[in-house]
Parts: C-alpha cells; sequence; structure tokens
C-alpha cells in the first residue's frame, strides 16, 4: 500500500518537475504580494518586449490593469 501511494505521489509530480516557478526564474519581473494554503498573488511589470523565462502557473486566474498581449 505504501509503494502504492508512494508511486502516486511520485507520477503526479512528474509533469512539473521540469517547471520552475515564475517568481525564481523572472524575480525582477514578479513579485509575491499574498501568500496563503489558498491562494498565491503575483505582481508582474515589465516594459514592452521584455520577455520571462520558461516557468510555470499551477491553476490562475490573471487580472490585466494595463494593456497586455502574451503568448
Amino acid at each position: 500500500m505504501i509503494r502504492m501511494v508512494l508511486g502516486l505521489g511520485l507520477a503526479l509530480l512528474v509533469p512539473c518537475a521540469g517547471a520552475q516557478d515564475a517568481v525564481a526564474t523572472d524575480g525582477d519581473k514578479y513579485k509575491v504580494v499574498l501568500e496563503n494554503p489558498c491562494v498565491r498573488v503575483l505582481d508582474y511589470r515589465d516594459q514592452p518586449g521584455e520577455r520571462t523565462h520558461q516557468h510555470h502557473h499551477p491553476a490562475f486566474v490573471l487580472y490585466a490593469l494595463g494593456p497586455l498581449s502574451a503568448r
């Protein structure tokens, strides 16, 4: 039973293994505003033409306070 639970836990982590946290990859652009067990709020600021490194966001909602164009 323990092996099955451990195997399931590792299987769930594999898809995120290569993905990194946005604050870790681009700390100059992302700042943590609020973080608790239920929610994490990030502030993102950049200049036109700037790029970010590949990173991962778990389920998220985006609220833009200005013009935004992203891929």
